[in-house]
This record gives structure tokens, sequence and C-alpha cells, in this order.
């Protein structure tokens, strides 16, 4: 009776590291190469090359000028829209991704330039 016991707890412990480890992996949008991000909502675009790089990441501001940015994602669910240069912060917040879409949760929002007032901001996968 004690080795069925023994067994089946190796088991169950065993199926519980393969849901553990399974099932999706990216986490981040520059996690899926060869994607585009929108958000309507703030009027933010940006794509991910091959290689995992933000590229050709837009945001308008509320005089209707397109200003290039730069987005930082963190491995602990952070993320930071920054000028391009990364000199300064525009939006900062937690975000979460699935294959079709990435939303963040505003933290802060830094300029008054940028007409935001949403507390999330919903990308869609293009």
């Amino acid at each position: 009776m004690k080795i069925r016991i023994i067994s089946l707890l190796c088991l169950v412990s065993l199926c519980l590291s393969f849901v553990a480890c399974g099932g999706n992996e990216a986490k981040r949008p520059i996690d899926y190469p060869d994607s585009t991000w929108t958000c309507s909502t703030a009027s933010i675009a940006f794509s991910v090359s091959q290689d995992g790089k933000v590229t050709d990441a837009t945001m308008v501001n509320k005089n209707g000028e397109t200003v290039d940015i730069s987005l930082v994602f963190t491995d602990d669910g952070m993320v930071s829209i920054t000028n391009a240069d990364g000199t300064e912060t525009y939006i900062t917040g937690t975000f979460s991704c699935d294959k079709k879409e990435f939303v963040i949760k505003t933290h802060e929002v830094n300029d008054a330039d940028f007409d935001i007032s949403a507390l999330r901001l919903f990308f869609e996968r293009q």
C-alpha cells in the first residue's frame, strides 16, 4: 500500500511539473518575431523584428505629430515607453501578453503632450 501511495505521489508530481513547464512560453511581444502591434486608444504602433527587437515604434501626440518611441520590456512584467533615445519616460506600467493581445496597465503617464487617460492600453497583433 505504501508503495502505491509513493508511486501515485511521484506520478502526480511529474504531471504537475509538466503543467508548470508547458504551454505558451512567450510572455512579451518581443517573443513573437515578425509581428506588428497597434493600440488605437493611445495611437501607438510597433513591430518586432525576426531577432526580437522592437522596430518602427511610434506614438501620436495630442497635436497629431508622430513621435518615435522605444519600448522596454522586463522579465518581471514591467514595461516602459520612452522617447527614442531613452532619456524621457512617457509611460510605465505592468503588462500581460498572449499571441493576439498585449495589455499595459498604466502606472504613470509622464508627459502632457500625450492625451492618455486610459488605465489599460490594449494592443492587437496584426
